[in-house]
Formats: structure tokens, C-alpha cells, sequence
């Protein structure tokens, strides 16, 4: 939390704190008046504070809970960047070719209403398993190479990729 919002909350608390002694009667309006920061007894200080605190700490804990969300999210969104996607749709592999570099990851998603998998040909590399309408398999690649899958159940949907090591080479 930026200090200047830190200093806000806890002049804010302060004001709170007095207007509400002052609604109270623990402290009436002519003493608030007459007395100066000095004068508040130590009880209505520590009071003050340990309000401030608590204000201070249920703001950091809600900025962490918002900040940790939106770090996720930024975190699957480098994620996506470094995978390329294949979305099953009207029984084939849209953008059945693809070339990646070495290490990265490529994600099959069924937008299709049948079951659908993704298997190698070779039956070494990928095995999704049966994928259900919205369900989704990554597969990483850790070997630069050509790889060709099916679907077992469709075997006329096919596909390939193509993953090129740092040199360019496959």
C-alpha cells in the first residue's frame, strides 16, 4: 500500500475515532476544544491506534487477496503466451498445424459437443484421454521434432506439430 493512502487511512480512523467519543460523550465537545493532542489520556491515544492498526491491516489483507487474484490471472495469461491453442470445433482440430519453439506447451480445447481425444500417432507423446464438451489437454514439449495425433475416436481428425529447437531446426 502506498504510504500517502496509509497516512489517509489513518488520519480518516483518527477523525472517526474522535467524532465518535465525541457522539459518546467519553469526550464532550468543550473538552475536544479546549484540549490539545497532548492533553487526549493515554487510554483514548491507545484506543486511536490500535483502531488505526486494525483499519491498516484489514486494507493490506484486502489489497493482497485483490493483488493475489490479479497475479494469477497475469501468470495464466504468460502461460497462454508461451503455449499455442487448438480448439476441437465441428469435428476437427482448428489450426491442426502448428509450430512452436522447443519447451513450449500447446493446449486442445473441445468446443465441440462430442468427445473427442488427442493421441499420437507414434502413442509415445500426447494422450488427452477422452476429452468431455469444455475440457481441455496441454501437452508440453521438451524435444524438437514432428508430431502427428488423431483422434481416436474421430480418426479422421488429424493434426501436426512442428517444434523447432533454438536454432530453428527441427
Amino acid at each position: 500500500m502506498k504510504t500517502k493512502h496509509k497516512w489517509f487511512i489513518i488520519f480518516a480512523v483518527i477523525l472517526l475515532s474522535v467524532s465518535y467519543y465525541i457522539d459518546n460523550n467519553v469526550l464532550n465537545k468543550e473538552d475536544v476544544d479546549n484540549q490539545t493532542k497532548e492533553d487526549i489520556d493515554d487510554s483514548t491515544k491507545e484506543a486511536i491506534e490500535d483502531q488505526t492498526k486494525e483499519v491498516i491491516e484489514t486494507a493490506d489483507s484486502e489489497i493482497e487477496d485483490q493483488t493475489k487474484g490479479f497475479i494469477e490471472e497475469v501468470d495464466q495469461e504468460i502461460q497462454t503466451l508461451e503455449s499455442a491453442r487448438i480448439i476441437i470445433q465441428s469435428m476437427r482440430y482448428r489450426s491442426h498445424n502448428v509450430t512452436i519453439a522447443l519447451g513450449q506447451s500447446v493446449i486442445w480445447y473441445n468446443g465441440d459437443r462430442a468427445t473427442h481425444t488427442v493421441t499420437s500417432d507414434s502413442g509415445m507423446e500426447m494422450n488427452s484421454g477422452e476429452l468431455k464438451s469444455g475440457e481441455r489437454y496441454s501437452y508440453n514439449f521438451t524435444e524438437p521434432g514432428i508430431y502427428t495425433y488423431h483422434c481416436t475416436i474421430h480418426p479422421q481428425m488429424t493434426g501436426t506439430v512442428r517444434v523447432k529447437s533454438k536454432d530453428g531446426k527441427q
